[in-house]
């Protein structure tokens, strides 16, 4: 059900458009996932998660797809959450939160443990009485060059959300700051006038930053993390060359 350049839906969808078009997968996806809610496909019982993994640009920044930015077009994705057992009612929120926690979140809500270290953090709390403990309210985007398999990937860009603020600032310099509550299209950045936001988003990307770094430096020591397949699928899909 993924929506994806070149944007060609199985039939009938297709035929419902003129040429292709985003529209086309969209209303694919959301055919399908309409038989799952009326019970029509075949799914084991149990919880349901929707989600994406980034958006689409279409000229919102100039641009068209995805990969070279971090505007809210591209990290700003549906998250719908059906828990196992379901719930009393469908209930919208409004915290920020990260793909790095659904994983979390999934095992929390089945009762699995989680073993294995993440940086990622549970909202089950959340979805299951409407309020958790202290949540830091941020999610952290970083757009990684992978264009060469022959080195480690190198932070092309990282940005850092909250309900009020999106900052966004790229290796090679320069930084936008937008406000996310009369902003939404991120179209004036005040980056400028607002210095302490500016500097408090800064200085809070920063730490994320260095953490990546880290990692990326950890990453290198690895001869060949990448099986021949795993580089060949990379390969397909256009990440490396």
């Amino acid at each position: 059900m993924d929506p994806h350049s070149s944007y060609q839906p199985p039939e009938p969808h297709r035929a419902r458009f003129a040429a292709p078009s985003y529209s086309g997968p969209i209303d694919g996806s959301t055919d399908q996932l309409t038989r799952i809610a009326q019970g029509k496909m075949s799914v084991r019982s149990g919880g349901r998660v929707v989600l994406s993994d980034h958006g689409e640009e279409f000229l919102d920044h100039g641009r068209v797809g995805h990969g070279t930015t971090l505007y809210g077009e591209l990290i700003r994705v549906p998250l719908i959450i059906r828990p196992p057992g379901g719930t009393p009612k469908a209930r919208r929120f409004h915290q920020v939160v990260q793909l790095i926690d659904v994983g979390p979140t999934i095992l929390a809500l089945t009762g699995e443990p989680d073993a294995r270290p993440s940086r990622g953090r549970s909202f089950a709390d959340l979805l299951g009485a409407g309020a958790m403990g202290p949540w830091p309210g941020v999610a952290y985007s970083e757009l990684f060059d992978f264009a060469d398999a022959q080195r480690p990937p190198r932070l092309h860009a990282a940005a850092v959300t909250s309900n009020r603020w999106s900052y966004l600032r790229r290796h090679s310099g320069g930084a936008e700051l937008y406000d996310q509550q009369s902003d939404r299209a991120q179209t004036t950045s005040l980056a400028d006038g607002e210095q302490a936001a500016a500097a408090e988003a800064a200085r809070t990307l920063a730490q994320h930053v260095a953490a990546c770094e880290e990692l990326s430096k950890r990453v290198s020591k690895v001869s060949d993390p990448l099986s021949p397949e795993q580089r060949e699928s990379l390969r397909a899909l256009g990440y490396i060359r």
